[in-house]
């Protein structure tokens, strides 16, 4: 226990006002008019062009997305139309098998009827 009381240098209680937390401290306090606090208006003038352009182009952006969205939409309606024109519907299709079946089942009714006529001559 000895040990840290001999420590001198450590204050056992520091006052700290409002002060000392919201002044800048000397080092990074420039004098007006001087060039480093212009070249910090012509930076600070500099980020808001940057930041303006910046919010254009994601506007920009997004009508470009909204256009080419619409676009493909838009293609793609139309491919599936195209489709449908290129397909008979199905019940065309079913009509035309089912007038198939008929023409060919009565071929193959004549062609049995004819065989057994001709077995039993």
């Amino acid at each position: 226990m000895k040990r840290f009381q001999e420590v001198s240098d450590v204050e056992s209680e520091q006052h700290y006002t409002f002060a000392d937390f919201t002044d800048e401290p000397a080092e990074f306090q420039l004098p007006e008019g001087s060039a480093y606090r212009e070249r910090v208006a012509v930076l600070e003038r500099k980020v808001g062009e940057l930041e303006a352009t910046v919010a254009y182009l994601q506007a920009d952006a997004k009508s470009i997305d909204d256009f080419f969205r619409a676009r493909i939409g838009h293609l793609v309606g139309e491919f599936v139309e195209r489709c449908r024109e290129a397909m008979p519907p199905t019940v065309e299709i079913q009509e035309a098998v089912h007038e198939k079946f008929e023409a060919e089942g009565q071929e193959l009714a004549k062609a049995i009827y004819a065989a057994i006529l001709k077995k039993l001559r």
